[in-house]
């Protein structure tokens, strides 16, 4: 932007011409036409930086799509293992080390330099304050620790978030189909990159608890919302908590009325009440009430659809282990068995039990979605 500012002598007339688009503001006393060009120059200063802020997403954006990977991920883990335990800063002579070191061409380096910075574990020539997190765990044998933290890396990445997110089953055979449709919407076609990162998706389910329940979360909440297909040979015990609370939520927003007849023998109204986690914990909380009714998370998985005799067996045993909690007159109990009926694909159903004192009341079993 460019402005021309001409004072007339014959009229003591101020003009002010935007020279790029030619046009003319005329102003009659000094004060307002400095009032003008402060406007025009703020208004100008906001667009800049308006700019350079979309240029920045735009460019952060970009390089968390980016992703490369042309190197095996235990020889990726072994170079780690390797600036970590020399005490290596500098990323670039570290390797060229652990390449001599290894018996590797340097060339290697290039394959290896791009999947750190791919994965925000490399900045500069230098490892990142996870790199170093993830290099030290690898060194002490810890590889959950270093999965849960490859997990967080990858969830930036907006490519391997979308791999995460596409996956439709906790079967590690599935992993490489949705990894390459997933590569090939983006441009990547090669063998190797396929195989590798189908390697490093492996590696985070099978050792990130984090990376797991991601994944079985995002399996139900698409299977519910999304009526897409499932499969789900396994939950962790840690991730129930999760996907109950995505049922709960699902139910709260679809089917109110079922959540209403389990909780009415409390006294509680569905439109009065709270969803709460605290820590490993899920409770329903009225908020004009003291009750208090705690969710129970249990999973059965089952390859019969005459899953009723292991349904009932399940339950005998857990309602013997609620006799004495039970008793208490202010807490009452929500069982929410997940059943997961497997075949090709797995078919939900819900479970619902409330146990008020030592008494069962409203059992209600939901197909899902």
């Amino acid at each position: 932007m460019e402005l021309s500012v001409k004072l007339l002598r014959d009229t003591s007339e101020i003009l002010i011409e935007h020279v790029d688009s030619g046009s003319i503001r005329v102003f009659n006393n000094l004060s307002d036409a400095l009032d003008y060009i402060k406007r025009v120059l703020e208004e100008e200063l906001r667009r800049k930086q308006e700019e350079c802020q979309r240029q920045e997403e735009s460019l952060e954006e970009l390089s968390s799509r980016t992703w490369y990977i042309r190197f095996p991920l235990t020889r990726l883990f072994s170079a780690l293992r390797f600036l970590y335990e020399k005490k290596i800063r500098d990323v670039k002579r570290g390797l060229e080390e652990y390449c001599k070191a290894a018996g590797l061409s340097k060339s290697n380096i290039r394959a290896i330099v791009p999947t750190f910075v791919s994965l925000g574990l490399q900045e500069g020539n230098k490892l990142t304050e996870k790199g170093n997190l993830v290099a030290k765990y690898l060194s002490e044998g810890k590889l959950e620790q270093a999965a849960d933290v490859l997990f967080e890396c990858a969830a930036s990445n907006s490519l391997l978030r979308e791999i995460l997110q596409e996956l439709w089953s906790t079967d590690m055979n599935s992993v490489s189909e949705v990894v390459k449709s997933v590569l090939a919407r983006h441009g990547y076609s090669r063998h190797d990159e396929v195989n590798y990162t189908s390697e490093f998706v492996k590696f985070l389910l099978r050792h990130s608890c984090r990376c797991r329940c991601y994944v079985v979360c995002n399996i139900v909440r698409r299977y519910l919302r999304e009526k897409r297909r499932a499969y789900i040979n396994s939950i962790p015990k840690e991730c129930l908590p999760d996907v109950t609370y995505e049922l709960l939520s699902y139910l709260l927003e679809t089917r109110p009325y079922i959540l209403q007849s389990v909780l009415d023998p409390a006294g509680l109204r569905i439109d009065q009440i709270q969803i709460l986690r605290e820590s490993d914990k899920i409770l329903v909380i009225g908020r004009h009430s003291e009750h208090v009714v705690q969710i129970l998370p249990r999973v059965l998985i089952t390859r019969d659809i005459l899953y009723a005799s292991a349904l009932r067996q399940e339950l005998d045993k857990l309602r013997g282990e609620l006799l004495q909690r039970a008793r208490n007159n202010r807490t009452s109990y929500l069982i929410t068995m997940l059943i997961l009926v497997n075949d090709i694909y797995t078919r939900l159903k819900l479970y619902l039990e409330h146990l008020i004192r030592d008494q069962s009341f409203s059992t209600k079993i939901i197909d899902l979605p």
